[in-house]
């Protein structure tokens, strides 16, 4: 039986944003939840504000440190754990901490028991569906990244504010438009994995990435007891490699996956090329006193002889984050031969992780599907993305038929 509690932290819809800049960067600030690199540009190129005022927005960013969890879904976690979770009944493997609804989908945060942990997923699904224990797996990128969801108090209105003001959402946040609609509306409910390092919680420790597998493999194990059989997966960036490193190769060929956007050669290739291209950029930027690359805010937690507990919250670079979360792995993931009737792997020729792994094997196969795209396919094609989603909804109804 799952225990049910209403968090009293709410994300807001931040209509209101679209209408005053300032407001939008203090939000931005708050949440943590950008590119700090975008914000510069936002806070001179948008705002007017001036040079010596954004420089100071930037220092209190970076230098930003906080004793509470950050905004939204890192917070409600904290308050999931700190209470729902763990005064549930201890023969419960899922325990529900919240749910709400927004745009015709609802999103339900989900505390699953492994051991003396729990491992946060949430779980969507259209608001007029059953859950008829028909599930698919997802497994975002990383770290920073979020798990898939519907955003509190956000309405079709909110989005459509935002193109009159010039600016083109992201499909992945728009249900009316998001990809996952076409698995949702074919009553799949998406249950996406926050693992250590996505914006739900890290431990900012040296291969952390281990952690992770940990987290996907307990989900992923958890839904297939549920239903009876391996369930589908979607998974993107980094968490291919993720998965790839939870589940094992041959598990993974074996399963029902859209591959998007994985890092071929390996993510030492990744890193290594990143650091080549960007080592003069990074030096010219920090000379300069300009923020380099991308930077998030972390909930960091630690290890105690009680446990793992929150400690704090804090902005961090990504380019220095990623390494020291990575490691050693690698985990290429040309090597993984997909034999599932719906399994693709998705690539982009304009992304430079895949530049190398396209041009030495100019040939495709029916399982490989290329778009004229960077690393963001959903940005550059958002069309053939949602296609590649509808086309992998309609396989997974085949199989069940």
């Amino acid at each position: 039986m799952a225990d049910r509690a209403s968090l009293s932290n709410r994300r807001d819809g931040g209509e209101a944003m679209i209408r005053r800049p300032k407001a939008l960067i203090a939000a931005l600030l708050a949440a943590g939840i950008l590119a700090v690199g975008a914000l510069w540009a936002f806070t001179s190129a948008s705002t007017g504000i001036d040079a010596a005022t954004r420089d100071r927005l930037f220092k209190e960013l970076v230098d930003s440190r906080s004793d509470e969890p950050k905004l939204g879904l890192p917070r409600d976690w904290h308050a999931c754990v700190g209470g729902v979770a763990r005064l549930a009944d201890k023969n419960a493997s899922r325990i529900e901490c919240d749910t709400w609804t927004a745009q015709g989908v609802t999103s339900t945060l989900v505390a699953l028991r492994e051991g003396d942990a729990f491992v946060p997923v949430v779980e969507s699904r259209l608001e007029v569906a059953s859950e008829d224990g028909r599930y698919v797996i997802d497994v975002v990128g990383g770290p920073g990244g979020e798990p898939f969801l519907v955003r509190r108090g956000t309405t079709d209105e909110f989005f459509d504010r935002l193109k009159d003001a010039g600016l083109t959402p992201n499909i992945w946040g728009d249900m009316r438009v998001s990809p996952y609609r076409h698995l949702m509306g074919r009553g799949f409910t998406i249950a996406s994995v926050g693992y250590w390092g996505t914006n739900i919680r890290t431990l900012g420790a040296a291969d952390e990435i281990e952690m992770a597998f940990a987290d996907v493999a307990a989900a992923v194990d958890f839904y297939r007891d549920q239903a009876g059989a391996e369930p589908a997966l979607v998974t993107t960036s980094l968490g291919n490699h993720i998965a790839l490193g939870a589940l094992g190769r041959e598990r993974l060929e074996r399963m029902n996956v859209l591959a998007v956007v994985p890092v071929m050669d390996g993510l030492q290739h990744h890193l290594q090329r990143n650091r080549r291209e960007n080592v003069e950029k990074r030096e010219e930027a920090e000379a300069k006193g300009e923020p380099f690359g991308e930077w998030t805010t972390f909930n960091i937690y630690s290890k105690t002889d009680s446990g793992i507990a929150f400690d704090h919250s804090q902005v961090l670079p990504l380019h220095d984050y990623v390494p020291r979360y990575v490691g050693g792995r690698d985990l290429a993931f040309r090597e993984v031969r997909p034999r599932g009737a719906c399994s693709r792997i998705v690539l982009g020729n304009k992304d430079p992780r895949t530049r190398d792994y396209l041009a030495a094997r100019p040939g495709r196969t029916k399982r490989l599907i290329v778009l004229n795209a960077d690393h963001d396919l959903a940005k550059d094609d958002p069309q053939s993305v949602r296609s590649i989603f509808r086309d992998l909804a309609q396989c997974l109804v085949r199989q069940e038929a």
